[in-house]
């Protein structure tokens, strides 16, 4: 039996997804990260994701000539995070899609509209999401979370002065 040109199209990508990957791509702090495919929809995998995070810095130091170094060993906090979901969906009356062609594509405007927004709620859970907030449970835990009581906190008792 021959694949039909309709089965062959299911094993394609839409050039629409391409668009939209890229648009995610001229995001600064996006374009940097590098993503893992962890989750995999047609299963064999999980959707979780296990690492080793330091958790605790070694120290360094100065030795005298014909001495040794003190031992010292910095420490690991293994941490499983799970997948979170982010984006969003929106709804163009197909009438107004095909018939009405004024000035904007409501479709493309839609989706540049949720592209932005998405890498901006994106760059503000970087730093400051938290999954512990009963008002937000489905964000992921950024910067401001991991680092808390750690090593690499600094919580002055004052105000930094930046003059």
């Amino acid at each position: 039996m021959a694949i039909t040109l309709a089965q062959a199209k299911m094993l394609t990508q839409d050039k629409l997804s391409q668009i939209i990957i890229d648009e995610f791509r001229k995001d600064n702090l996006l374009d940097l990260m590098v993503f893992d495919d962890t989750a995999n929809f047609s299963g064999g995998s999980s959707l979780n994701y296990v690492y080793n995070r330091v958790s605790g810095l070694r120290g360094a130091s100065f030795r005298a000539i014909n001495s040794e170094y003190t031992p010292d060993e910095a420490e690991l906090e293994q941490i499983t995070v799970g997948l979170k979901v982010l984006g969003g969906t929106f709804q163009v009356d197909r009438v107004l899609q095909d018939y009405v062609k004024g000035i904007t594509d409501q479709t493309t405007f839609q989706i540049q509209q949720l592209v932005k927004a998405t890498r901006a709620l994106f760059s503000d859970t970087f730093i400051n999401g938290d999954s512990t907030d009963n008002t937000t449970p489905n964000v992921f835990d950024g910067i401001d979370s991991v680092i808390q009581d750690s090593d690499t906190e600094i919580s002055p008792e004052s105000v930094i002065d930046l003059s």
